[in-house]
């Protein structure tokens, strides 16, 4: 090179950077070569791989310049190699063998990209822009750091480092590789809140224009992996599908975004899920079966959006077409989609089983789980050998499940009615995993014992109780009230056997948890009718009452949603309250309404409870007992012998008779019982009672129910008692036929009967009237034994053959009527030749002794008038 070329190149540079006599760099010193923006040219130097400036020579080729260590020759008028190649020609080195090239950002630091170069042409300052081959170049290189990055945090460091030469590749690329790093919930925190990845999502909207479909997936997809929600980026990147890119997606784009919009629980508009299904039925004959399961599983779980019966009609047809090459996974996401979507179809559900019986050895933990539960969802039954294979499967690979798979397992095969020795497994596994198992796990597996009958072991009720890690109060109404339901279950089912202490701690623990939340009206108001349904039911079968202001709360929050209840939920309402024997009027009242309302709508279970409670609660309704008896006649087949005891008796004791429907009962009970099905002899001695009360018995329905009852030879006490019982009442009130009990019977139940009489109990109201009647100079017997030991009287004048009988609350109805057996013991006394007198607990006065004196005064000269008459 002359002199003059020389002079001339140092003006270019010095004028280039508008640093006289330096490199253009404040920061270099002036001997050190000039960073460039062009890759292909590169030199050594002492501190690595230098890029190097080369200015535009006249007339558009550009020459080499000269570096510091080496000068290149190249002919003048020939161009340099393309920027996509590299040019390792004479005047360049190669980077050494073995040494990996250097990360972009120290081929190419942010200051070089924005570069400024001065022709010789030129005057002043002029911003050249980096070419799009030059750009995609980095891009490139900065895909393949993120690419081979180890860490999450490798990926940040980058993002930090070369966000400003981002495309939308990169991004995508970016995101995509931070979710497919295994990490902990603490460790997708802190990426998620960490300002590289803010600033990599905020880049999204400026580089849309290079995000292919593919792209978008991956960004979706990322998000949905990083449990990162964005309701603007989301909006974005869904507007993206719908105008430009979704169209040329293929149909892994296509599931996988559909995937990652379901498991973000994100509802974009409806166009963008039409737009979604539209491409899934043009292209779905090349979808596979990851892709068919994927988009199955992802409209499962979009709770707000139900895809078109097209959609659904060409995958069930596509699945199918493919079903013999499902993996495990897509049979298991199928199955669960499928039966999510209530998309039950008995031939795919059959070719489902069938595809999965080969492959059922390689199902893991969940494929197992997600399968039986979506058969149960839908209550589907694969058959007895299919779930058979299933938990034998489960049972050899028990340890491998997590404790929401093991409460998903015996959740579904409790639906399915199938007990199998898996479940002693699944308790052993939840006991270790106990520190582990969320509210919902514990209360499914107690649910699943209780709903299959059998005992819940006491050693996992006591590792649940003992542990104090569980907090209660995170649980929610639904976990609380199963909870309960479940222990109070095994209670029911194996009476003192099943009270343990351990049973009784957890009980408490629950029960306080949901007595504190029933106090606040916020916290009662998340209480289903279910649940509280179900806690009533709990309290009932224990017999264990909270105390009375726990109950009012608990039926205060029923009675706000009273309208709401099923059938099966108001009578479990009212039949704890009868056992608890805790009386609210306005809500019998309220139950009365809303069961008159629903009549249609309830069966015999339901409807006998209702009755039998209000009966036991003496709270006397003739609208609600109307309705019913005119009911009853069209719902027989729903009845049960004991159903129709409980109904029949609740309507004797209250008094209230109707002929037309003990006459269709009695021929439903002689229809059933002639052909075969044989009923108890309590629940016919049931029957027999409440028929001779209400005054609906005849001479065949007698003559038959006294056969089947004497064909039992384990006959108890109680049933021996209603017979006698029932026989007397008869006697008493029709006479003039005979009513007689089989020889086999009729010592016993005479016995029974008179032992029962025997066993009297004198109350303070009793004491009082006798000790007044004595400080009138009335002499009396008190429990008088009647001749023929078959009556104790409470108040008796034997010579007279007056009767006083001292009637406490229990002997009427809240009303003040008498009920049904009181009426028929005064019956039976007269019938007897006595002359019987009713003092109710409502006419004495513990204040007013001279009142009470003019009382019995009355009493005592209306018998003697209707005695000596």
């Amino acid at each position: 090179m002359d002199d003059r070329k020389r002079k001339r190149r140092d003006e270019v540079r010095r004028t280039s950077f508008n640093i006289p006599g330096g490199s253009g760099r404040p920061d270099l010193p002036p001997s050190t070569p000039v960073v460039g923006s062009h890759p292909q040219y590169i030199s050594m130097n002492s501190q690595g791989y230098i890029p190097q400036i080369y200015p535009p020579h006249p007339g558009g080729q550009r020459s080499a310049m000269i570096s510091p260590v080496i000068q290149p020759h190249r002919p003048q008028g020939r161009p340099p190699p393309p920027p996509s190649l590299p040019n390792h020609g004479p005047g360049f080195l190669s980077p050494p063998r073995g040494v990996p090239p250097p990360p972009p950002s120290q081929l190419y630091p942010a200051d070089m990209i924005h570069s400024t170069y001065r022709p010789r042409h030129t005057h002043g300052f002029e911003k050249k822009p980096v070419t799009k081959n030059l750009a995609r170049t980095f891009a490139i290189r900065i895909n393949r750091d993120i690419t081979h990055a180890k860490t999450a945090h490798d990926i940040l460091n980058i993002v930090n480092r070369d966000l400003e030469n981002f495309d939308g590749v990169n991004i995508s690329t970016a995101i995509h590789r931070l979710a497919s790093f295994d990490m902990n919930p603490m460790m997708l925190e802190e990426i998620r809140s960490s300002e590289e990845f803010h600033q990599l999502v905020s880049k999204i909207p400026s580089k849309s224009s290079s995000l292919a479909i593919r792209n978008i997936a991956n960004v979706l997809w990322g998000f949905a992996k990083l449990e990162y929600r964005s309701e603007n980026v989301l909006n974005f990147l869904c507007n993206c599908l719908l105008y430009h890119k979704i169209s040329q997606g293929l149909p892994q784009n296509i599931a996988n975004s559909l995937w990652a919009i379901a498991l973000l629980r994100y509802s974009p508009n409806d166009r963008v899920m039409k737009a979604i299904e539209f491409e899934i039925q043009k292209k779905i004959a090349d979808f596979t079966d990851q892709n068919i399961a994927n988009c199955l599983l992802s409209f499962a779980k979009c709770e707000d959006y139900a895809p078109q019966e097209a959609t659904m009609l060409c995958l069930k047809s596509e699945l199918l077409k493919k079903i013999d090459g499902f993996s495990a996974q897509a049979l298991s996401n199928s199955v669960w989609g499928l039966s999510k979507l209530g998309a039950h179809d008995a031939t795919v559900f059959k070719e489902l089983v069938d595809a999965s019986m080969p492959l059922l050895p390689s199902y893991n933990a969940q494929n197992i789980a997600l399968t039986l539960w979506g058969f149960a969802n839908v209550d589907f039954n694969p058959g007895k050998d299919c779930l058979q294979k299933f938990c034998d499967v489960a049972q050899k690979k028990i340890r491998e499940f997590s404790p929401q798979n093991l409460s998903n397992l015996v959740w579904s095969l409790s639906k399915l009615e199938a007990y199998h020795p898996v479940f002693d497994d699944v308790v052993q596994q939840a006991i270790e995993l106990l520190p582990h198992l969320s509210a919902q796990s514990v209360s499914n597996i107690l649910w699943s014992f209780a709903h299959l009958d059998k005992p819940i072991s006491r050693e996992f009720l006591s590792a649940i109780a003992s542990n104090a890690s569980i907090d209660y109060s995170d649980w929610t109404p639904q976990n609380l009230s199963n909870a309960v339901w479940s222990i109070s279950v095994s209670v029911s089912m194996q009476g003192v056997k099943g009270q343990s202490d351990a049973n009784q701690k957890l009980f408490d623990l629950l029960s306080n948890e949901i007595c504190s939340r029933l106090k606040d009206p916020k916290t009662s108001s998340e209480f289903s009718c279910q649940n509280l349904s179900n806690y009533f039911w709990s309290l009932g079968t224990r017999l264990e009452s909270p105390g009375l202001p726990a109950l009012e709360n608990l039926m205060t929050s029923a009675l706000i949603k009273m309208q709401d209840f099923k059938p099966q939920e108001i009578a479990n309402i009212a039949w704890s309250c009868a056992r608890l024997d805790y009386y609210n009027k306005a809500a019998m009242n309220l139950i009365a309404d809303s069961v008159v309302q629903k009549m249609d709508e309830y069966e015999g279970q339901n409807l006998s409870n209702v009755l039998w409670a209000f009966a036991k609660l003496r709270h006397s309704c003739t609208a609600l007992y109307k309705a019913a008896s005119t009911y009853i006649p069209k719902k027989l087949h729903t009845f049960s012998y004991q159903h129709f005891g409980n109904m029949l008796w609740g309507c004797a004791s209250l008094g209230f008779k109707d002929s037309e429907m003990a006459s269709s009962v009695k021929a439903e009970v002689l229809q059933r019982a002639s052909s075969g099905d044989a009923p108890e002899s309590f629940q016919l001695a049931n029957i027999l009672w409440a028929l001779s009360v209400s005054d609906a018995m005849d001479r065949e329905t007698w003559n038959f129910l006294m056969k089947q009852i004497s064909s039992n030879l384990n006959v108890k006490q109680e049933t021996l008692t209603q017979v006698f019982q029932s026989k007397l009442i008869l006697e008493a009130r029709s006479p003039e036929q005979p009513w007689t009990i089989p020889d086999s019977l009729e010592d016993i139940a005479e016995k029974a009967w008179k032992d029962v009489t025997r066993k009297v109990r004198i109350s303070e109201f009793h004491s009082r009237v006798s000790q007044t009647l004595l400080n009138m100079s009335e002499e009396h017997e008190m429990e008088y034994m009647t001749p023929d030991g078959c009556f104790s009287i409470d108040i008796a004048f034997p010579k007279e053959k007056i009767a006083l009988e001292i009637d406490g609350p229990l002997h009427f109805t809240r009303a003040g009527e008498p009920l049904g057996d009181s009426l028929a013991r005064d019956d039976m006394l007269r019938a007897r030749g006595w002359y019987v007198a009713s003092i109710p607990f409502y006419s004495w006065s513990s204040d007013d002794p001279d009142g009470n004196m003019k009382l019995l005064n009355g009493i005592l000269t209306r018998a003697r008038s209707a005695v000596n008459a």
